[in-house]
């Protein structure tokens, strides 16, 4: 018997391999995800950051505030909150919500500036 309830947890820990615990900063719940989900979560933090420091340049170059691309950027920071709270269940949805937040940014940064966001 004292086998068996040690062996218990290590067939559920080989049963669930295939997903991984994910933990967010401000939150000590753990998140099933897969490999796939978390390469692409690494993807958008990477294209998070990216725009991140790019509005940040924009503002202090402007030196004021433009409600369209604040907007914009807020969205995509309200989709990125998802996305980081996204389980495997949910993450079709989350996903989705990102990366239309993030073409609508592209496509509100293209309005606002002459730059071109693929270049």
């Amino acid at each position: 018997m004292l086998i068996r309830s040690l062996l218990a947890p290590t067939a559920i820990v080989l049963a669930l391999g295939a997903t991984a615990p994910v933990v967010s900063a401000d939150d000590t719940t753990a998140v099933e995800t897969t490999p796939e989900i978390d390469n692409r979560r690494a993807e958008m933090n990477s294209a998070m950051e990216t725009w991140h420091a790019r509005v940040e340049e924009r503002r202090a170059e402007t030196d004021s505030s433009d409600d369209t691309l604040d907007s914009a950027w807020n969205e995509v920071e309200a989709a990125w909150g998802d996305v980081e709270a996204a389980t495997a269940e949910n993450w079709d949805d989350a996903s989705d919500a990102f990366d239309r937040a993030m073409a609508d940014l592209e496509e509100t940064w293209d309005d606002a500036t002459d730059d071109d966001p693929n270049t």
